[in-house]
C-alpha cells in the first residue's frame, strides 16, 4: 500500500467524512470553507454523479 504524500509546504490537508459537504466562498481576500452534514438530496446527487461515465 502506498503512503499518501504530505501536503506541500505552506499548505494543509483536511480530511472530512464522506457524509459531509462543503461550500467555498471568498471572504476578505481569503477562502472560507463552510462544512455541514450532507442532506439526502446531496447524497442522491453525488451517487448519480458517480454513476455517469
Amino acid at each position: 500500500m502506498l503512503q499518501p504524500e504530505p501536503p506541500a509546504r505552506g499548505t494543509f490537508a483536511l480530511l472530512i467524512p464522506s457524509d459531509m459537504s462543503w461550500q467555498a466562498s471568498s471572504f476578505g481576500g481569503a477562502l472560507r470553507l463552510d462544512f455541514r452534514p450532507m442532506r439526502p438530496r446531496d447524497r442522491a446527487a453525488r451517487a448519480r454523479a458517480k454513476v455517469k461515465p
